[in-house]
This record gives structure tokens, C-alpha cells and sequence, in this order.
């Protein structure tokens, strides 16, 4: 988002439901499980046509867990296993039928030091539809509350202006529980 005007809302009637289901949204288990997130979209998004899809990906750091790798381990193998299950999740929904365009949101506090190799990670899934991905513009860094909320409010606007009406059960669709951790 490159101006701090909001967009004009034409549809406004979708601010409830998507402030709603955005404050819905919970944290099922401990760990990040990006992959399952992004496969839980893709499978979303294979249930109807659309040439417009767009997931925007926020995210405070490594995914930590996916299915198939290493239960709640802190190995460089699991951490390798779990970056790459998230790549394969991103290129596939990028990828697969109508393709959708992946956005990316690092949200890092101020006192965060700079991490070189997670911005690689979220701009290495960030692209669009039918993309290689590692598209650096399509990624971007939140990193004060203000600059939160400010992209927050942005996303809500714009999404109301780009309609069509998202119904309050689409939060289900961002939501990745992992069954096999314990």
C-alpha cells in the first residue's frame, strides 16, 4: 500500500463481518504453522472461481511447526522441514488453479533486531498468481503498533472496496490447526 489515503469503500457493508471474523481469529496451537495456513487458503479457495484472489500473510516470525515435520523441535533439520513445507504451500497456491497473489506483512517490534533471513523467507513466498514468488514489493514490514493498526485499517478498506461480501466463516479459512502436535 503505497499512500496513506484509504481507499473509497463502496461496499461497506463488509466492515462488520471482516472486523468479525478478524477479531475471531485465535491462536489454535503453540508454533506458526504457515504451510497449513496457506494450504487451508488454497483448499478455501478452490471451492469457487474468482480471477481476483489475494491472501495477505501476517506474521511475527519462522514457522515453527507443519505437518510432517519434527514435533516441537528446535533442530536446524525441523526448522529446514518447516521453511520448506511454507515454500511449497506458497508456490502451490500461487500456482494452482486461478493462482491467488500472496502478500506478506513481518510484523517485528522496534526493539527487534533486523533478520536478514526471515525477510528472505516472506519475500521468497510473497508473488503473484502463477509467480515464482521472491517478489521483494509484495512483502512489507510492520514494525510499531502504530504502523499495525494504520495497515490493518488499510487492509479492512481496501477489502471492502474490492468486495464481494466475505461472510464471518471465511475466518475458518486463515485458521491452521495442527493435529499432530501434543
Amino acid at each position: 500500500i503505497k499512500s496513506n489515503a484509504p481507499p473509497k469503500i463502496t461496499n461497506d457493508r463488509n466492515i462488520g463481518p471482516i472486523m468479525t471474523a478478524m477479531n475471531k481469529v485465535k491462536i489454535l496451537e503453540k508454533g506458526t504453522n504457515t504451510a497449513g495456513a496457506l494450504d487451508q487458503v488454497r483448499k478455501h479457495y478452490a471451492t469457487f472461481s474468482y480471477p481476483g484472489k489475494n491472501t495477505i500473510m501476517l506474521t511475527d516470525g519462522w514457522p515453527t511447526a507443519a505437518l510432517g515435520c519434527p514435533v516441537k523441535s528446535m533442530s536446524l533439520a525441523a526448522a529446514q522441514c518447516y521453511i520448506d513445507k511454507a515454500k511449497l504451500a506458497a508456490k502451490t497456491l500461487r500456482t494452482s488453479g486461478e493462482g491467488t497473489n500472496i502478500l506478506t506483512a513481518e510484523i517485528r517490534t522496534t526493539n527487534s533486531k533486523s533478520n536478514p533471513e526471515l525477510t528472505k523467507f516472506l519475500t521468497d513466498i510473497s508473488g503473484p498468481k502463477k509467480s515464482a514468488g521472491n517478489t521483494p514489493a509484495m512483502w512489507t514490514l510492520l514494525s510499531s503498533k502504530i504502523s499495525i493498526e494504520m495497515f490493518i485499517t488499510k487492509l479492512v478498506r481496501t477489502i471492502c472496496a474490492w468486495g464481494p461480501l466475505i461472510e464471518p466463516s471465511v475466518s475458518n479459512a486463515i485458521r491452521a490447526p495442527i493435529k499432530d502436535l501434543s
